[in-house]
């Protein structure tokens, strides 16, 4: 192994793995309200291009790590979703919700 292919699996491991807490966080918390849409459409769109060069390029490394990012970005979507759903469900009525701030 060289140390390209060494220093490229360590990105993977960083880049991929720094998704983890946030995931373990949301996942714990039942909240992914911290997480805007707009961050997470334009870092999945970068990241499926990413996936797009390394795959043009020929290169397993990008194409893999990416994939897996992509799959953590995935998770938070759907978290996002479920989460958010979950909350609206169990929000208190208008009015109830109007006599607690007054």
């Amino acid at each position: 192994m060289s140390v390209l292919q060494l220093l490229g699996g360590a990105a993977v491991l960083l880049t991929t793995g720094a998704w983890l807490p946030q995931l373990a966080r949301c996942w714990r918390t039942r909240s992914a309200a911290d997480i805007s849409w707009g961050y997470l459409a334009a870092l999945s769109t970068g990241v499926a291009l990413w996936v797009g060069y390394g795959a043009a390029v020929g290169d397993a490394m990008v194409v893999a790590a990416n994939c897996l990012t992509l799959g953590a970005l995935a998770t938070l979507m759907v978290f996002k979703l479920a989460f958010v759903r979950r909350r609206v469900e169990s929000a208190p009525s208008e009015r109830e919700s109007d006599r607690t701030w007054r």
